[in-house]
């Protein structure tokens, strides 16, 4: 076909066609733009809802656990407190600490102490020890050796235990004001 047109004419319509043609297109993605934001908007406010829950929740936890950790630290000091006033309140009485020491003082090489339970009550206490003797002779010796003590009012040696003449696994109970 042929062109009736001037080539200035020609050159300015093609440059409207190209305006026209980026003015569209840009107009195409400002528009997928706002359509896409329109889209995001719930997801946005969505999380931004369950991020503050998120964030209440995470507080409150955290004030429980302080407390909890208080509560602990406060119910474990006040039982190492009691434990402390009743080691350090002897109010005249023997200290625990010397009751082992003078049963460890008078133990025989030839008897051994298994383990040692002191109970304290209002008017007196108990020791009661268990042990191993060699032979009985060494554990009536233990036990005589106790009874000098001062500090120990009964020394509870039951008979039983001198049924065996060596290798003897015995029991006794002091007792006495500490």
């Amino acid at each position: 076909m042929a062109n009736l047109l001037p080539k200035e004419e020609r050159i300015r319509f093609e440059r409207e066609y190209l305006y026209r043609l980026v003015i569209v297109g840009l107009s195409f993605f400002i528009a997928l733009g706002i359509f896409g934001f329109a889209l995001l908007l719930p997801s946005y406010f969505l999380s931004k809802s369950k991020e503050a829950s998120i964030r209440d929740q995470s507080e409150f936890l955290q004030k429980a656990v302080t407390i909890r950790e208080q509560d602990v630290s406060s119910e474990f000091l006040a039982r190492t407190k009691q434990k402390l006033i009743e080691l350090d309140s002897s109010g005249g009485r023997t200290l625990p600490t010397s009751l082992i020491d003078t049963i460890i003082k008078n133990k025989e090489s030839t008897v051994t102490i298994d383990a040692l339970y002191y109970t304290r009550s209002a008017e007196e206490g108990s020791v009661r020890i268990t042990g191993r003797a060699a032979s009985r002779a060494s554990l009536l010796s233990f036990s005589d050796r106790l009874q000098q003590e001062e500090v120990f009012s009964k020394v509870d040696l039951p008979v039983s235990h001198l049924a065996k003449e060596t290798n003897i696994i015995f029991s006794m109970t002091l007792s006495g004001k500490f």
